[in-house]
């Protein structure tokens, strides 16, 4: 028996036109969920935040992906249960109410996700925290742009950058933080671009870090810790100021 609606949250990858036959998937498990039309948004507010037990995506949707999207997909099979389900067949089976607990492969994947403990699909938890850098799109680091980062973890960051529109979601690029890597720069793929005006948002770019040295992963790693603590420190009792 699946859990109850509150218990189980899932991520929909789909067209536009497919949504309302998508979206009956986690309506029959009685799930929570999000809608996505791009691999790209799984990457964006508020899905990013969130912590999920798996996907269903439309298979219609799968064969056209480019190849860092697929490459996205291929990680979230790996941490996620997965249904991949074809509209086309959806649609004749849609005014028949038993198919769906009657299909093996949704049984299996409702099977899977009532066992699966709910994650993030982001690896690493990022930290707001302000490190001026620069960012170009190639290595040799001529007409760089420079960037402050809005939030930073070991696998990538969110780039403040008013220049955002010159970078586009797949490419590559090379950054350069100060504190961590000044010298020698991190290969970065974009994984998603906000630009002036869209949702009001901060205009930058949203990076993965796909070329890291270990020693600026460790130097990452000790200025999170760092701001960590510093947070967890401002919280404390000690740190409350009676204003009385």
């Amino acid at each position: 028996m699946p859990r109850k609606k509150d218990e189980i949250s899932l991520i929909i990858l789909c067209s536009l036109s497919n949504r309302d036959l998508l979206e009956k998937i986690p309506q029959e498990m009685g799930a929570s969920f999000d809608t996505v039309f791009s691999v790209d948004d799984i990457y964006h507010h508020p899905v990013v935040t969130k912590k999920y037990h798996g996907f269903v995506l439309d298979t219609a949707n799968v064969q056209k992906l480019e190849k860092h999207q697929r490459t996205i997909i291929q990680r979230m099979q790996q941490a996620f249960p997965m249904l991949f389900l074809d509209t086309t067949t959806l649609y004749q089976k849609e005014n028949d109410p038993q198919w769906f607990w009657s299909d093996r492969f949704v049984e299996r994947f409702v099977e899977a996700v009532n066992k699966f403990s709910p994650r993030p699909v982001r690896n690493q938890a990022r930290v707001r925290l302000p490190l001026h850098g620069h960012i170009c799109m190639a290595s040799h680091f001529k007409n760089s742009l420079r960037v402050v980062t809005e939030n930073i973890s070991e696998g990538g960051a969110f780039l403040l950058l008013n220049e955002s529109e010159r970078f586009e979601t797949g490419d590559m690029a090379w950054v350069k933080i100060s504190e961590i890597c000044e010298d020698n720069p991190i290969k970065a793929s974009v994984r998603w671009v906000s630009k002036w005006g869209e949702n009001g948002k901060f205009p930058g770019v949203g990076v993965e870090f796909v070329r890291i040295e270990t020693e600026h992963k460790e130097k990452i790693k000790q200025i999170l810790e760092q701001a960590k603590n510093e947070q967890e420190s401002s919280l404390s009792p000690e740190g409350v100021v009676d204003a009385i």
